[in-house]
């Protein structure tokens, strides 16, 4: 996922800091067509979640919303960055969303923040393996996605 030539994040603009997480299966590049306004007025740093084309490796296993998060504040931190503006998309979104519980975000904007189950305990997440976030969405996970949640 990593290596020679593959841009794991973008950093540009001056302001405050605002900080972009994409959706399952994308990348910081799932941006592109907001920054050139963005930057304008954040500093905008769009980064690719750990698991996805260009972000930092998972380790093998079950990845629970914990250790995407737990990445993002890594990037944080070593970006210099104490709190930030978040807009997330699906499960940028709920990173962002657990961000802010954690104090990290100054704001969040969260479109459908998703890609956790819902059930009658809100704490649980659906886990997700890397082979489920490096490649093309499977068929079946497309097909669920379309027809919507499971009736409860």
């Amino acid at each position: 996922m990593t290596g020679p030539g593959v841009q794991q994040a973008f950093r540009e603009g001056q302001g405050t800091p605002l900080v972009l997480l994409h959706p399952l299966f994308g990348s910081w590049r799932t941006w592109r067509p907001v920054l050139g306004p963005l930057t304008a007025h954040h500093e905008v740093f769009a980064l690719t979640l750990a698991g996805h084309r260009g972000g930092p490796e998972l380790p093998p296993g079950p990845a629970p919303l914990a250790v995407f998060v737990d990445h993002v504040e890594r990037d944080l931190d070593a970006a210099g960055f104490d709190t930030v503006h978040v807009a997330g998309n699906s499960l940028g979104g709920r990173v962002a969303v657990e961000l802010a519980r954690r104090g990290r975000a100054r704001s969040v904007t969260a479109f459908s923040p998703g890609c956790g189950a819902q059930t009658r305990d809100p704490s649980t997440t659906k886990e997700f393996g890397p082979d489920q976030l490096t490649g093309p969405p499977r068929p079946s996970v497309v097909r669920r996605w379309r027809r919507g949640p499971r009736p409860h």
